[in-house]
């Protein structure tokens, strides 16, 4: 029996790629268009996976109903605490979807074929990107050891780049690439590193939109590659945002705490801990308040 998953989200589009890029890969999807219209479909036909935007309306207090369901249904208190964190990913794929459909559209109007095509392959990646957040929910109450490949950290964190590059030039807020050339090709888990970098970049472009008491400053979000002794790639992403008090700090990386208030699930950087953790790499992060923050974490490769 094939794996039922619930999408909910407000706008159409959305709904229909994520779905039919699920059901080719051969996932059973229902669909909602309201969070309570989400909750009366999650009763009715009990899937194992949601996958939700929780900024749209209707949805407060939707998680933790959703959440109690499925601890009533005894499924596993894990999947149960992801229904929420998995839509952090969400949210900047769709950033991406959103994208691609902008510039198939833009070519189509204009017979532009290479922006149609340029849409087209950012779409495909997130096609991907979807079916791999997916597939990484189902192990997620269970140790996932790194699956290590050649690949190219540079390229890694260019992708992220790229992908967030659009929802920061909404916000004026520019995005530096500052990738070492000594970093080449090594082999460790590029899934791993783009999940972390895709929240912690995420992360730092709301603390830039957050940073309400700096109007004339000019945000900007850089991303660093470093390669290091005794075979460990650091990645540093520093933000000149709205930054953390002590007190803040210290209870980042607690369950369900979270520096976005309603807007935020409390689970994306504990989600990035699990997989810096689960690599045999280290997290850190320095932060100044009214200042910026910069998160440092390394990962050992092959």
């Amino acid at each position: 029996m094939n794996t039922k998953i619930l999408v909910i989200d407000d706008e159409a589009v959305n709904v229909r790629v994520l779905s039919m890029s699920l059901k080719a890969d051969g996932y059973d999807v229902v669909s909602a268009y309201s969070g309570k219209e989400g909750l009366e479909v999650f009763k009715k036909e009990s899937p194992a996976i949601v996958l939700t935007d929780i900024k749209m309306p209707e949805m407060d207090g939707l998680v933790k109903r959703l959440e109690r369901e499925l601890l009533k249904s005894e499924r596993l208190a894990a999947i149960g605490q992801t229904v929420a964190g998995m839509a952090h990913c969400i949210k900047n794929i769709l950033h991406g979807f959103k994208g691609g459909s902008y510039l198939v559209d833009i070519g189509l109007d204009r017979n532009d074929t290479n922006r149609l095509k340029t849409g087209w392959q950012m779409i495909q990646r997130n096609i991907g990107r979807t079916s791999d957040l997916v597939l990484d929910l189902l192990s997620y109450s269970k140790e996932r050891p790194p699956e290590y490949e050649p690949c190219l950290p540079n390229d890694v964190a260019d992708d992220v780049c790229e992908l967030l590059k659009e929802n920061a030039n909404e916000h004026d807020i520019e995005i530096i690439r500052a990738f070492s050339p000594d970093v080449g090709e090594v082999s460790m888990d590029p899934r791993t590193v783009y999940r972390c970098l895709l929240n912690l970049v995420s992360n730092a472009i709301d603390a830039c939109m957050f940073d309400e008491d700096a109007l004339d400053k000019e945000h900007c979000v850089c991303v660093r590659t470093i390669r290091e002794e005794q075979k460990f790639i650091r990645f540093e992403v520093e933000d000149n945002g709205a930054g953390m008090s002590d007190e803040v700090r210290a209870k980042i990386f607690t369950s369900f705490f979270s520096t976005k208030g309603g807007q935020g699930t409390g689970l994306g950087l504990l989600v990035t801990m699990k997989l810096v953790d689960e690599h045999g790499g280290t997290i850190g992060v320095t932060s100044s308040l009214g200042k910026g923050t910069t998160f440092t974490i390394r990962f050992p490769y092959d």
